[in-house]
């Protein structure tokens, strides 16, 4: 049965969605409220914590963040980057602007007619250049010595403004460096480390928790501060946590906004078996959900992995599977007993 997801509510702090999953109701909730995040974690812990209860908390826990080339649909105005060249120009430069879909040059705003400057050095001419050809202060890079028989290149020294009219310039190699355009296309990607961000090891922007049927994903970009009974719940040594595909979890919330630590993170791979016995740990989740708990096309699609987390509302596509995510860890760590590891 493939999950559903429906919109329970949508409040002012914190939006609430009903997953059908696995024939049962997962109650989600999602926020970056200081309040909705400590009420959470005591319902939970009055829930499922007490002398009544001898079995150890384990928690599904799962952690998101944006990769560092990440979308923009609103980009700043009157700049655009793009590790891309340019696909198009601007239809109305100021004047003496010279626009090409090449990396940009050296430029002098006040160019004379003919003139024509590039990051090369000036090289040497010919006095008397056939039309349309352009001379350099040092022999091409493949020279034939036949090729120019009746005039050919002379080491001069030149004035540096003496130029034949060059030719139109195509450039059809990759630049090396991002282009400029003065009018931006709407949505297209920016670079972080072009904006002035070093994002090359982006941190966490969400935080997904599961115990039982109540999941809770945890806006961290958009916290202003997170309760310390959160801290708390994430290292008591009572309990256990655990992922999948996880090795970069708890780094990625150490150098979160709030630098968050959470105690031992079980990677659930490493602890199922397949029919036969063989070690599941170099499996897909799909694989994994379908041969320990009979589910099959249960999978986590990459193209919403890698989307745009930090947004302050996420689409319903990225709250199912983070839902489902965590919502699997807790299943299989509760069905392997991995408090006992």
């Amino acid at each position: 049965m493939t999950p559903t997801i429906r919109i329970g509510g949508n409040y002012s702090t914190h939006q609430e969605y009903s997953i059908d999953v696995f024939g049962n109701a997962l109650s989600v909730t999602v926020t970056s409220d200081f309040a909705i995040i400590s009420q959470w974690i005591r319902e939970v812990e009055y829930n499922n914590c007490g002398p009544y209860y001898h079995q150890p908390l384990v928690v599904g826990v799962g952690v998101q963040w944006t990769p560092p080339l990440s979308y923009d649909a609103n980009p700043p105005s009157n700049r655009y980057y793009s590790d891309q060249p340019l696909r198009g120009y601007d239809a109305n430069p100021p004047p003496n602007r010279y626009y090409s879909d090449q990396p940009s040059r050296s430029y002098d705003a006040n160019s004379p007619p003919n003139r024509y400057y590039s990051d090369q050095p000036p090289r040497s001419y010919d006095a008397n250049p056939p039309p349309s050809r352009y001379y350099s202060n040092e022999l091409p890079r493949s020279y034939n010595a036949n090729d120019h028989q009746t005039c050919g290149y002379y080491e001069h020294s030149s004035p540096r403004d003496h130029y034949a009219d060059p030719p139109q310039y195509n450039y059809t190699g990759n630049p090396s460096r991002p282009s400029y355009c003065a009018n931006p296309y709407p949505g297209d990607y920016i670079s972080d480390t072009e904006r002035g961000e070093s994002n090359s090891d982006p941190p966490a922007d969400t935080l997904q928790l599961c115990v039982g049927n109540k999941c809770i994903i945890i806006q961290l970009g958009h916290c202003d501060q997170v309760p310390n009974s959160l801290r708390t719940f994430l290292t008591d040594p009572e309990t256990t946590y655990v992922g999948v595909w996880n090795s970069q979890d708890a780094g990625k919330l150490a150098i979160s906004k709030h630098q968050l630590q959470i105690g031992k993170l079980l990677d659930v791979r490493q602890y199922v078996n397949d029919s036969r016995g063989k070690s599941m740990r170099g499996c897909s989740f799909e694989e994994i959900v379908e041969e320990c708990m009979g589910y099959p096309g249960v999978r986590l699609d990459p193209a919403i992995s890698m989307s745009d987390w930090s947004v302050y509302v996420l689409d319903r596509d990225q709250v199912l599977q983070a839902s489902i995510d965590v919502h699997v860890c807790h299943l299989l760590g509760v069905l392997a007993r991995l408090w006992v590891v």
